[in-house]
C-alpha cells in the first residue's frame, strides 16, 4: 500500500520528520518500580559522569525501547502504566503491536536509514485513550520511543508593550544581529520562556553570552563568561548528537528504565533520549541560578558546536515536542545558516585581499621543500597571519626561529603542535595549558597557531608556527569561577558556585584569540603547498 494511503508523511529533507496518525500503542509488559539512590553531588566527578547511562528519565513521559535487530521490546520506564493498560501476564510485544497501523513504515528495511537521528511521530493515542506525541531516536542497538502526553491548553500571558522583553547583544561578536534578534523574538513568542541567551564557545572551552532576550526584572548575563567546567566535554558531545535538551522541571522526580529480560539487564544507552534524567550536579547548578525549567538547543556551524541557544524560566515551563522541533528547525535553517554565511563572506573577502601574498608564500615554501636552499623565507608569512613571532621547521630541522625564543622552547612548542593538532592544524590562546613557560617565553609566545603538511612524495614535512605575545585579558564572569568546598557527613565535596553575579577578573598567560579567518588563511597556505596549487 502506498505511504499516502496509510496516512504517512513522505520523508522530508529536515531530519526531524513527522508522520501523522500513528497507530494506537498496544499492551505492554508489567514492570516493577526501582528506587534510585541519589548520589552525592561532586563537581570533580562531573566530567566523568556517565550522563548517557543514567538509567532513568524525567517523569513527564514514558519510554519504550525495542531491539534494533528484531523490534522486540526490551526496556520500559516504570511509569508507563500511567498512560497505557498493561496486562498481568503479557507476552513480549513487538514493534508491530506497538505501532501496528504503521508497521510497514517501521520495518527493518526502513529503520536502517534512521541511525543516529530523531523522528517525530505525532498525534498518537494510547490504548487508554491518552493523546500524545512520540519522539523516536535510533542507535545501532536500540530504537527508543518516548511518549509525552498532550499538554493541557494554556492561555499565554498577555504582555503589555511596557513589559515586552528587551534584546541586547554585542555586534562585534555576533554577525547578522538584526536577523538573530528577529529569530530569538519568534522563539520567545513560541515558547514563552522569559530569558533566552545565545551562548558562544570560546578558545579554551569557556563560553560567553553574546545576545540575550530577557523579560524586565530578570538578572542579565549579557557579556558575561562561563567557565569551561559549566558544560563538561561529555555534555558537549551529547549536544552534537541531539537536537535539543529540555529540563522540564528541576523539582520533577525521575522514572527508572528497566529491562524486561529475566537476566539482569545492562543500563541502556540513553545518549539520544530526549527525556533522559538530569545530572544532580546540573540540578544544583540550575537551582543556584534560580532556574526551574531549562531548554538548550545546539548551534552547529559547519560541523562544529559553535554555541547554544539557552532558555531559562523561573517556573515549570514545558515545551511540547512539536514546538521543540520547530525551534530546532529555526536554528538550523536560519541562525546557523546566518552565522555560516557571515563567516563564509568574511573568509572570502579576506582570501581575495590576500590572494597574491598567499601565492607568493606558497611558491617560496614549495621551492624550499624541493631543496632550493637559495630561497629566503617569505616575509609574507608575518603579514598573512597576525602574529608576533614565527617558528618554521623543514624535514625535522628548525630553519627559522624568533631570536627571543630559545631552541629548547621552540622544540617544546613544536611538540605541543604535533601532539594536539587535528587534521594538521592546532590553535590555542594559552600555551601555558600545554607546556611549562617562563615569564620571558609567555611575553613572546602565549598563543600558538600550528599548521603542517607532509611528509609525502612531493617533499618533506613542513611545520609553521605563528605565535602571539601575552596580553592581560579583562573578563567578567557569571559568578566567581572558583569551586565551592563543603563538608557533608564528614566528607569534603565540591559543588557548583552559589552566585552568578558579575565578577571581574584579569587573566594572565593568554594571547589575543586567533581569528577564524587567520586560521583559514594559514590552512589554505598549507593546502596550496601540499597540492602545489599556486596558479
Amino acid at each position: 500500500m502506498p505511504d499516502a494511503e496509510r496516512g504517512i508523511q513522505p520523508a522530508a529533507a529536515h531530519p526531524y520528520q513527522a508522520c501523522v496518525n500513528a497507530a494506537i500503542l498496544r499492551k505492554l509488559l508489567e514492570v516493577t518500580a526501582m528506587q534510585e539512590a541519589t548520589p552525592p553531588v561532586d563537581l570533580d566527578a562531573c566530567e566523568q559522569e556517565p550522563l548517557a547511562f543514567s538509567g532513568s528519565i524525567q517523569d513527564v513521559g514514558g519510554l519504550i525501547a525495542t531491539k534494533a535487530n528484531d523490534g522486540s521490546v526490551c526496556y520500559l520506564s516504570d511509569n508507563i502504566e500511567r498512560w497505557f493498560d498493561i496486562p498481568p501476564d503479557p507476552k513480549t510485544p513487538t514493534l508491530d503491536s506497538l505501532f501496528f497501523d504503521n508497521c510497514d513504515y517501521f520495518s527493518h528495511r526502513q529503520r536502517s536509514i534512521f541511525k543516529g537521528k530523531h523522528f517525530l511521530i505525532a498525534n498518537v493515542t494510547s490504548n487508554r485513550g491518552v493523546e500524545g506525541d512520540v519522539m523516536l531516536s535510533v542507535n545501532e542497538s536500540l530504537h527508543i520511543y518516548e511518549f509525552e502526553p498532550k499538554p493541557s491548553p494554556a492561555t499565554p500571558e498577555n504582555k503589555t508593550a511596557e513589559s515586552a522583553p528587551g534584546f541586547v547583544h554585542d555586534s562585534n561578536k555576533l554577525p547578522g544581529s538584526i536577523e538573530v534578534e528577529k529569530l530569538i523574538r519568534r522563539i520567545h513568542a513560541l515558547t514563552h520562556y522569559p530569558k533566552i541567551m545565545l551562548y558562544r564557545f570560546l578558545d579554551g572551552d569557556a563560553g560567553e553570552v553574546v545576545a540575550e532576550l530577557s523579560d524586565p526584572g530578570l538578572a542579565s548575563y549579557q557579556g558575561l563568561r562561563f567557565p569551561a567546567s559549566d558544560i563538561p566535554q561529555i555534555a558537549r558531545a551529547l549536544y552534537i548528537d541531539n537536537p535539543f535538551r529540555l529540563i522540564f522541571d528541576t523539582q520533577m522526580p525521575t522514572s527508572q528504565v528497566k529491562g524486561l529480560s529475566a537476566e539482569p539487564a545492562e543500563v541502556p544507552d540513553l545518549s539520544l533520549s530526549t527525556l533522559r534524567s538530569v545530572s544532580p550536579v546540573h540540578l544544583e547548578y540550575l537551582g543556584n541560578m534560580g532556574v526551574r525549567s531549562s531548554a538548550s538547543f545546539p548551534v552547529v556551524v559547519m560541523g562544529r558546536l559553535w554555541g547554544l541557544l539557552a532558555l531559562h524560566a523561573v517556573t515549570a515551563t514545558p515545551i511540547p515536542i512539536a514546538q521543540r522541533v520547530a525551534v530546532t528547525a529555526m536554528i538550523e535553517q536560519r541562525l546557523a545558516r546566518e552565522l555560516m554565511n557571515s563567516q563564509i563572506n568574511e573568509d572570502h573577502a579576506l582570501f581575495n585581499s590576500n590572494a597574491e601574498r598567499l601565492r607568493f608564500c606558497a611558491k617560496a615554501l614549495i621551492a624550499m621543500r624541493d631543496g632550493d636552499t637559495d630561497v629566503p623565507l617569505p616575509n609574507g608569512l608575518f603579514e598573512l597571519v597576525d602574529c608576533d613571532a614565527l617558528i618554521v621547521n623543514l624535514n625535522g630541522e628548525c630553519i627559522y626561529r624568533d631570536e627571543l625564543i630559545e631552541p629548547e622552547a621552540a622544540w617544546a612548542i613544536t611538540e605541543v603542535g604535533r601532539r594536539e593538532a587535528s587534521r594538521n592544524v592546532f590553535k590555542t590562546d594559552s600555551l601555558a595549558r600545554y607546556m611549562t613557560q617562563t615569564d620571558a617565553l609567555r611575553q613572546r609566545a602565549s598563543g600558538l597557531l600550528y599548521c603542517s603538511c607532509g611528509p609525502d612524495t612531493a617533499g618533506p614535512q613542513l611545520e609553521i608556527m605563528w605565535l602571539k605575545s601575552e596580553q592581560t585579558v579583562k573578563v567578567s564572569w557569571a559568578g566567581k569561577p572558583d569551586k565551592v568546598h563543603s563538608e557533608i557527613n564528614g566528607e569534603t565535596r565540591i559543588s557548583p558556585r552559589r552566585s552568578f553575579e558579575a565578577w571581574n577578573d584579569e587573566i594572565y598567560g593568554h594571547s589575543d584569540a586567533w581569528d577564524s579567518s587567520n586560521v583559514m588563511l594559514a590552512s589554505k597556505l598549507m593546502v596550496a603547498v601540499l597540492t602545489r596549487s599556486v596558479g
